[in-house]
């Protein structure tokens, strides 16, 4: 018998106690934002349907009160259930919680949180070490509304109102039901935040889009649609009102099961994996003019990406972007060390990638300037993915670039050189300092206008007398200012010589073929074809 059995048979049994207070006390430690208990909210009351929810704080005896209201579907039986046993998360394979303790981050501001929803009220509070619960039936006074009350005591709260309702049109980014937020101090509402959405309008997707897969083959694409989003805030004490526009992409992708995955995924979150999945990407329609627009939009920065709410992760890019991760407990990152967590989180990170891709060929001359792949924190792997699911068929469905010339294809569109440009009619990048451009260069997709080009252009062109003037003095005193010119010019100066011609006596003639300038006392005098003329040489 080994010392496995003989404990079974001999020993006496004894349950493991868990200190709760200490359990919360060190869940609150990853749980470290100002407005983490209003993040869980929202999205609470996301996942329930609420398309309003409002935030008041009262004066009490006893210090501040405040209640959260939505007017989402009320609680369950099985809501009620799970809302008394820590890390009972939301089985939904929709749902955005994953860890069933979100929700406790309410003790870091109450030690006696109320909810009332339908006909039930339930009472959190602390006996010792232990946290217990009392419960009652009542009357539905609420008309549909559910309250979480969290009388302040001794705790302290005083943000700053506008801080908070810039926090408050952040957290409706993403929403799929929530729609509308009211702050109110006592009964005098101070903000209404409003997001409006116009209807879905699918997108054809390209051929070789559809059924597109991830690296893990976890994903296809199935649709793409976009929706024009609207964010309206009001301040009603001082009677303004600030508004932003974005465009959402919006992708489903099908889900295909991976047993391994989706074990895991059962045994840590208690839920399975979804037959479906969405990939949102929210692009900004203008530069941010005011505080609202400011927290909310993705540029002239980075974005950030939003699991439920917004994290620490950025995309390296000039958007935003939500998806079903699976994130570290806290769900302020994306979960990269889990091995399966790594395989359906990457795979995401690349649908999300191909998406922009999309994006990008959709409407190229708004959105290219969002694109500059920049490095991403706290994980780099949010850049590498999108940026290599972004470039990654570049040789089968070449970029479309903006140029001086309208849209065209890159292998026929020039960075400018040195004011080569000035002289040659081909198609060149605006915008050249964008980083889109020098990453487009970095990976030699994108070239300088070269000196072949302006060799052609010699060739068949010849230049007003105007023109022919600035070319000379380009000639002469760029090399003067750049080094990198000098040497240019000097390797194709007998080949620019013999294709550049100047209007003598009404005919063109090689620059290389004149031998002499004519002074001043050739003014009025007819010069033979191998001389400049004054007019010229003055």
């Amino acid at each position: 018998m080994d010392i496995h059995d003989k404990l079974f048979t001999e020993g006496v049994e004894k349950r493991v106690e868990v200190n709760q207070r200490a359990l919360v006390d060190k869940l609150l430690a990853r749980y470290k934002g100002e407005f983490t208990v209003f993040r869980e909210l929202i999205q609470n009351s996301d996942d329930a349907k609420a398309t309003s929810a409002r935030v008041q704080v009262t004066s009490t005896p006893n210090g501040k009160t405040i209640t959260f209201w939505n007017n989402g579907s009320v609680f369950t039986e099985e809501d009620w259930a799970r809302l008394t046993k820590i890390a009972e998360g939301n089985p939904h394979e929709n749902s955005v919680g994953c860890f069933g303790v979100g929700f406790y981050s309410v003790f870091s501001l109450t030690e006696r949180p109320v909810i009332r929803s339908g006909d039930r009220d339930l009472l959190f509070f602390w006996r010792g070490d232990q946290l217990s619960t009392m419960s009652r039936s009542t009357e539905d006074t609420n008309k549909g509304w559910t309250q979480f009350i969290f009388p302040l005591e001794n705790a302290k709260w005083e943000p700053n109102f506008a801080d908070f309702a810039n926090f408050l049109a952040q957290s409706l980014a993403f929403t799929t039901s929530l729609k509308h937020i009211s702050v109110y101090q006592e009964d005098q509402e101070l903000y209404s935040i409003q997001k409006e959405l116009s209807a879905k309008t699918p997108i054809k997707l390209p051929a070789g889009f559809i059924n597109t897969s991830t690296p893990s083959n976890l994903f296809k694409f199935k649709t793409v649609h976009s929706i024009q989003q609207q964010f309206t805030m009001n301040n009603i004490k001082e009677g303004s009102q600030q508004t932003s526009n974005f465009l959402l992409f919006d992708a489903t992708l099908e889900v295909n099961n991976a047993d391994d995955i989706s074990n895991q995924m059962e045994r840590i979150l208690k839920k399975r994996l979804p037959k479906q999945t969405q990939v949102r990407l929210l692009f900004p329609t203008s530069e941010p003019q005011d505080d609202m627009t400011r927290s909310l939009s993705p540029y002239p920065d980075q974005g950030r990406v939003f699991i439920g709410f917004v994290t620490h992760q950025t995309t390296g890019c000039g958007f935003h972007m939500a998806c079903q991760f699976l994130p570290t407990v806290e769900r302020e990152n994306i979960d990269f060390s889990d091995h399966y967590f790594k395989r359906w989180n990457g795979d995401l990170v690349f649908a999300a990638g191909k998406l922009s891709r999309f994006c990008y060929d959709s409407n190229v001359e708004n959105l290219f300037k969002l694109y500059s792949f920049s490095n991403t924190t706290p994980s780099q792997e949010v850049s590498d993915g999108i940026t290599l699911a972004f470039f990654q068929d570049i040789a089968k469905t070449p970029l479309q670039l903006p140029t001086s010339q309208g849209i065209k294809p890159i292998s026929k569109v020039y960075l400018p050189f040195h004011g080569v440009e000035d002289f040659v009619s081909v198609p060149l990048v605006q915008e050249k300092d964008s980083r889109f451009f020098k990453v487009l260069k970095q990976r030699q997709l994108l070239h300088e206008i070269s000196m072949k080009s302006l060799i052609e252009e010699l060739k068949t062109k010849n230049f007003d007398e105007e023109k022919a003037l600035a070319f000379m003095r380009w000639m002469v005193d760029g090399p003067k200012r750049n080094k990198v010119l000098e040497g240019e010019i000097k390797k194709h100066k007998s080949q620019i010589l013999s294709h550049f011609k100047l209007k003598i006596n009404k005919k063109f003639v090689p620059v290389s073929d004149l031998k002499h300038f004519a002074d001043k006392a050739w003014s009025n005098v007819p010069t033979p074809p191998t001389m400049l003329t004054h007019d010229i040489s003055s």
